[in-house]
C-alpha cells in the first residue's frame, strides 16, 4: 500500500488506455449523443420524404407520357451523379495512394 492510498486506474480518456469502446465518454456525453442521434434522423427522413415528393410525380409523368422516360431518366441520372463526383477527390490523397521516392 502506497502513501496515497489504493492507485486508481487511468480512464478511457487517458492516452494510457486504448479501448474501442468508452462507456464513460458515451455516459458523460449521453444527452449529446441522443440529441445528434434524433437530430440525424430528422434529417434523414426530410430527405427521403423530399426525394419521394420529386420522384413519384416524374415517375408518374414519365409512365404517362413516354415519350419524356429518356429526359426524365437522364435529368435524375446526371442529379444522382452530383455527389459521388464531389467526394471523388477525396479518393486521390487516400493513404497509400503517394507515388515511393526514387
Amino acid at each position: 500500500m502506497t502513501l496515497l492510498g489504493a492507485a486508481e486506474e487511468p480512464s478511457c480518456y487517458s492516452r494510457l488506455v486504448n479501448d474501442w469502446v468508452c462507456l464513460d465518454y458515451v455516459s458523460d456525453r449521453q444527452q449529446e449523443i441522443v440529441d445528434a442521434t434524433v437530430q440525424h434522423i430528422g434529417i434523414t427522413v426530410v430527405s427521403v420524404l423530399v426525394g419521394l415528393a420529386i420522384a413519384f410525380p416524374l415517375a408518374l409523368l414519365a409512365r404517362r407520357l413516354p415519350r419524356l422516360e429518356s429526359t426524365i431518366l437522364a435529368v435524375t441520372t446526371g442529379i444522382y451523379t452530383v455527389p459521388s463526383l464531389a467526394l471523388f477527390p477525396l479518393l486521390s490523397r487516400s493513404p497509400g495512394s503517394r507515388r515511393p521516392r526514387s
